[in-house]
């Protein structure tokens, strides 16, 4: 199974919620990871992502409403049916 990165995250109206970290950012977080860095989730902590706060329909007609969120932990997770229902942040 392929590994995939969790970001906690609390947004900036206090609520707080789990999402996949971008495509493009996992390669690098891999990297890090897969070279025996034991810092590897550091780069992320504290930062400040866009998080979407609605889902996204399936026809793309509508981008759901963006939010920015402060990462608070960061996870390197199996994927699975439990990651397959987190959003995507951007």
């Amino acid at each position: 199974m392929a590994t995939v990165f969790v970001a906690h995250v609390k947004l900036s109206w206090g609520q707080e919620a789990d999402y996949l970290i971008a495509n493009d950012v996992e390669p690098g977080l891999a990297s890090r990871r897969d070279r025996g860095d034991n810092d590897w989730n550091a780069v992320m902590l504290n930062a400040l992502i866009n998080v979407p706060v609605a889902p996204y329909l399936k026809d793309n007609r509508v981008t759901p409403p963006i939010a920015t969120g402060l990462v608070t932990s960061l996870t390197a997770v199996e994927a699975g049916p439990a990651t397959a229902k987190l959003l995507r942040g951007v």
